[in-house]
């Protein structure tokens, strides 16, 4: 055999070699249309007490496509497409997907798992935990606060908002009524303390005296009107309140004690004047001055004798705000903070503004002429000597500051005169008078029972 034929031969088997061998190899592509889908599972977010958000990441489909893809879920930790207690579907196709979990149960917890679907069969995620939260209702909570300092006419109670539920408390405050579970539809009494959570105190007003009355504390947000417990209590019988006796209120938002004090002809006063921190120790004790108020204002913050200031003259009974209106000008006609004029704020126990206690009211001026005629001397020693002892508060003259403490006392009546008020004045150097004033000065209130 010469060269030629001997390699020619060699070359043969070389290549039947290659065909036996290497000729039946698979191609990578070929081996990875076999394989599952690649995916993790994402954690749970946005978890409540009956809902969850999770999904998975799907990182490869080994180019065989994924027809369907989602998350699986239990109470146990064995999942998959055929056992489960609820199942999401996502969508096909690779990349990351969520989808939500629906119709749990409160404070239980759960395991989820992702899974996706392509020709070659279903691949699953690791499995994930949650607990859910909490039931959370969508009203607000509320208890209703004990009943306090009951009289013939009135009480006090209030409530405390723990919950405000799936939206802000927008209106709050206590019901009442003589028959059963009162609402905000149906009632004969119902009081509003303003929004939001926390405590709130609440008076009872325009009570018959003997009688069983039901309350209950409500709190209204935008899903509706939820209520506290339900608590009952009889009012005195009429007649009842004996001069010198306590008397428990609410005064600038919180709830303040007065003592009470016999006057002339029967009559029946507070011991101090609205504001005061206690009975006055002397005629220029000014921690017995109290508060100053304009004719006809209620108990709105206005009346602190530092408070703001504004030239803005109200329209309305209620001014909306703690500040004490002046007049634009010195001369301004008719010196009122409100305009047009209302001469019925003040008229007795019940009367709209009237800020003294439920069952009492700013005196008279009749009723301040009588107590002055009764004191030992027609002076501020004989204020002071009296059962009411009158301090020499001054006032507020249309000024930024009050003045003239210590040398006069301006105590304001209930009653109109012309386009101004009439009051008592005390001072400490002449003889005491009744004189008229101008509705918008701030002056002292001392309080008398409604008999």
């Amino acid at each position: 055999m010469n060269k030629h034929k001997h390699f020619l031969i060699v070359a043969i088997l070389f290549a039947g070699i290659f065909l036996v061998f290497g000729g039946c190899e698979k191609p990578e592509d070929e081996f990875a249309q076999d394989k599952l889908p690649e995916l993790s599972t994402l954690e749970v977010q946005a978890i409540t007490d009956t809902s969850a958000v999770s999904g998975g990441f799907i990182s490869n489909d080994w180019g065989a496509g994924i027809t369907t893809r989602g998350i699986v879920w239990a109470t146990t930790d064995n999942l998959a497409l055929d056992n489960h207690e609820g199942v999401t579907l996502c969508g096909n196709g690779t990349g990351i997907f969520t989808g939500n979990l629906r119709d749990l149960s409160p404070e239980t917890t759960y395991y989820v798992r992702a899974f996706a679907s392509s020709g070659k069969g279903t691949a699953y995620g690791n499995v994930q935990s949650f607990t859910t939260l909490e039931p959370y209702a969508p009203l607000p909570e509320v208890t209703t606060s004990e009943i306090i300092h009951i009289t013939e006419s009135s009480a006090i109670s209030g409530g405390v908002i723990t919950e405000e539920g799936h939206s802000p408390v927008l209106h709050r405050g206590v019901v009442w009524a003589t028959f059963e579970l009162p609402t905000v539809d149906s009632n004969e009494g119902l009081s509003h303390e303003g929004e939001g959570l926390g405590e709130f105190i609440s008076e009872l007003t325009g009570l018959e005296p003997g009688t069983t009355y039901f309350i209950r504390a409500y709190a209204t947000n935008d899903h509706g009107t939820s209520y506290g417990n339900e608590l009952s209590f009889s009012t005195l019988p009429e007649n009842a309140f004996v001069c010198g006796s306590e008397v428990i209120f609410v005064y600038r938002n919180e709830l303040v004690s007065y003592g009470t004090v016999n006057g002339a002809n029967g009559t029946c006063w507070l011991d101090r004047n609205l504001g005061a921190n206690r009975v006055a120790l002397a005629p220029d004790d000014s921690e017995g001055y109290g508060d100053l108020f304009q004719w006809g204002r209620l108990d709105d913050g206005h009346q602190d004798r530092q408070s703001d200031t504004t030239n803005i003259l109200s329209k309305y009974d209620v001014p909306g705000h703690d500040r004490y209106i002046i007049p634009p000008t010195w001369e301004g006609f008719p010196w009122d903070w409100r305009q047009p004029q209302n001469d019925n704020l003040w008229q007795g126990d019940g009367a709209s503004n009237d800020p003294c206690p439920p069952g009492w009211r700013v005196p008279a001026i009749g009723e301040w002429e009588a107590e002055n005629e009764s004191w030992s001397s027609d002076d501020h020693h004989g204020a002071f000597g009296s059962n009411l002892r009158i301090p020499l508060a001054g006032g507020r003259f249309n000024t930024e500051n009050p003045g003239n403490e210590d040398h006069f006392g301006f105590y304001w009546s209930s009653t109109a005169w012309d386009h101004n008020a009439l009051l008592m004045n005390i001072e400490s150097v002449n003889t005491n008078q009744v004189m008229g004033a101008r509705r918008s000065f701030a002056l002292s209130v001392r309080c008398i029972l409604d008999q």
